[in-house]
């Protein structure tokens, strides 16, 4: 009987800890401790099927707060766009986008492992 309370006690435990690690984060605003999947340069720009979504293949170093050096970024309507201005950042499209700008990426969801790495952006800030 003590053997199966302190199984279903250390269940119980392992049920809570997965509980907190998959919950919801709130810190995708700019300037939280979440860092950008990617910062670089865009040297490709290809429009997508519709008005608000494109490729853009984005190439860079790895730095310090950073994961990829090159990537293949796709941007759907559920993609944030943002512009940085002197103090902020401003809503943009993917009209904004422009070969040669140097923008971050956040990614969302899988990334194909390949060379470079594929995948969406859930956040893309033009740097300049």
């Amino acid at each position: 009987m003590i053997r199966m309370k302190t199984a279903v006690l250390g269940l119980v435990a392992i049920l809570a800890l997965v509980a907190v690690a998959c919950g919801d984060d709130d810190s995708e605003a700019i300037g939280s401790q979440e860092s950008p999947s990617i910062r670089g340069r865009i040297t490709t720009l290809t429009p997508g099927t519709t008005e608000d979504s494109a490729t853009i293949l984005v190439e860079g170093e790895i730095e310090a707060d950073t994961s990829f050096d090159k990537a293949s970024v796709r941007i759907d309507e559920d993609t944030e766009v943002l512009q940085k201005g002197d103090d902020s950042f401003e809503p943009a499209t993917v009209d904004n986008l422009e070969e040669g700008q140097l923008v971050e990426a956040w990614f969302e969801g899988p990334v194909a492992e390949s060379y470079p790495v594929q995948a969406y952006a859930s956040k893309v800030v033009i740097l300049d």
